[in-house]
């Protein structure tokens, strides 16, 4: 569900190798409730999965089957997927539906040799993700067998805060080389409705679900097939390099979809420049790849320039921000077109990464795509050390926190609003998709009274807020972006491993070097 819709009045471009479209907003975008209504409802059996999680850590199993046996008959509709990403909370895609990767009953100590192996990969890689992404380390809970048909197995642990790296942990690097292997996915285990920001004494359990290694078919149970992962088939170099196969029940879930992830940026006329650019790094990296540009005020050349580009996909907001929308969104520096940008791009395209004009594709991109397919969401963070020092209380209290008890004690960096990859459906549209463009439509939360980028951060601070709330907790890949020039490879025909620049602008090489193709 968006919160804009076309208007059919405006034409086509008249090209067939491309679409180019003009987008406005009716009032009724400010009826909001409605459409957060009925995204709710035709959502609703996604997300009442992990309603009705364990409650505790101590929860007897008795309890804990039961529960999840009314889980898994509320999945006898599946639900339909193509990624990971799409599925709710505890459930994986295989066959194209979403399916509980918790068993059901008989949850017992399994020690089976090929449940201690499964055990024995996914721990090493859980430890080192939990330090790196999180700051954290798992306290293991227990562990089981995947629910059938899926093979593998369940780590239930706790998160728990580190001072200090654990033992053998190994350098970031080395880190990044041997991630992204066997874990599938990470979710919280108890009620989705619980929040230790507000009740820091709550105790979190999460679930790591692993697909089991193997070298050939005979390694995996009946029924399965040794499957090699999506990542082996992506151009190198990229900072995935996933070796090990793991056994699953088909290859249709598995297999990459290629190329299914749009591109999604705007611009007004002092950005132009850095959109060419952009655009060029774009053809350079990924000539093939489908390109949407909002016009946020630019010039009818200019326009009619971009329209020439053969890698786009489609131009909205051809006659400049919708009036439909509330005036405080006519004002670009408080950001609030961002968020109803992505908003309205996600529920359209299913598949999209926004990057700001003024940034620089630097490698190759098709790694991002992944991890947008596998987790559901893909955020950079790291412009800062505390996002508090730079965030209005006002904007916390319109997002039901309070400014000095919302991570207490925790440093928390803002996450960057200009780089964003979402799919839908997924388990963090209803949480921060939709939430941070509900905020964006409200000045009273995108850019209280008294803000200004002396003690705010707008879009960022709401995009912040909601990642890092416990339910959600957004994973970040900071580890693809170079904040400077010196980051990246000298040549820069040459990919990097760090495969996005925020140049803001400052970056002219691929427009001077690259002809845009039209």
């Amino acid at each position: 569900m968006i919160l804009s819709t076309r208007n059919p009045a405006h034409q086509k471009h008249a090209k067939s190798r491309k679409r180019v479209t003009a987008v406005t907003s009716p009032m009724a975008i400010l009826g909001v409730g409605v459409v957060v209504a009925y995204f709710f409802f035709s959502f609703q059996q996604d997300l009442s999965m992990s309603h009705h999680l364990l409650s505790s850590s101590t929860q007897s199993p008795t309890t804990h089957v039961s529960t999840l046996k009314s889980i898994d008959r509320q999945y006898s509709q599946k639900t339909k997927c193509k990624y990971h990403g799409n599925c709710p909370s505890n459930t994986v895609c295989e066959n194209g539906v979403c399916i509980p990767f918790m068993p059901t009953n008989n949850i017992t100590s399994n020690h089976s040799q090929q449940h201690e192996r499964c055990v024995q990969t996914c721990l090493e890689e859980l430890v080192k993700d939990e330090y790196f992404y999180h700051g954290t380390e798992p306290k293991i809970v227990r562990t089981f067998p995947s629910k059938s048909p899926l093979s593998g197995c369940v780590i239930q642990f706790e998160r728990q805060r580190v001072s200090q790296p654990p033992k053998n942990i190994g350098t970031f690097h080395s880190w990044i080389d041997t991630r992204l292997r066997n874990i599938v996915r990470v979710d919280m285990e108890q009620d989705m409705t619980m929040d230790s920001n507000k009740n820091p004494d709550f105790p979190l359990v999460w679930n790591a679900y692993c697909s089991p290694s193997c070298k050939s078919d005979t390694d995996c149970p009946s029924g399965n097939r040794c499957i090699g992962r999506p990542e082996q088939r992506i151009a190198s170099p990229v900072p995935i390099h996933s070796e090990p196969k793991s056994c699953h029940t088909s290859a249709t879930s598995h297999n990459k979809h290629p190329e299914d992830m749009i591109i999604v940026t705007g611009s007004d006329s002092a950005y132009y420049s850095a959109l060419q650019n952009f655009a060029a790094s774009l053809q350079y990296w990924a000539p093939t790849r489908k390109l949407v540009i909002y016009n946020l005020g630019m010039t009818n050349l200019q326009l009619k320039n971009i329209k020439k580009w053969i890698n786009l996909h489609a131009l909205h907001w051809e006659s400049g921000i919708p009036t439909t929308l509330p005036p405080h969104v006519n004002n670009l520096k408080n950001y609030a077109w961002k968020s109803i940008i992505i908003n309205e791009t996600v529920h359209e395209y299913k598949s999209i990464f926004w990057l700001d004009a003024g940034a620089t594709f630097t490698g190759n991109i098709d790694s991002i795509e992944e991890i947008i397919h596998r987790n559901g969401i893909f955020l950079v963070r790291g412009q800062d050390e505390d996002m508090k020092r730079l965030s209005h209380p006002r904007t916390y209290q319109a997002l039901g926190y309070e400014k000095e008890t919302f991570r207490k004690g925790l440093k928390s960096p803002h996450f960057a609003g200009g780089i964003q990859g979402h799919v839908y459906p997924s388990r963090f549209i209803d949480s921060l998709v939709i939430p941070n463009a509900k905020c964006a439509l409200d000045p009273d939360c995108i850019a209280p009274t008294g803000s200004s980028l002396g003690n705010h951060r707008y879009d960022q601070t709401s995009l912040s807020i909601l990642a890092y709330q416990t339910t959600v907790q957004a994973t970040h890949y900071t580890e693809y972006l170079a904040a400077g020039r010196d980051q990246l490879n000298a040549d820069l025909f040459q990919p990097s491993e760090k495969i996005m620049w925020t140049s803001r602008g400052s970056c002219n090489f691929y427009y001077q070097n690259v002809q845009l193709k039209v």
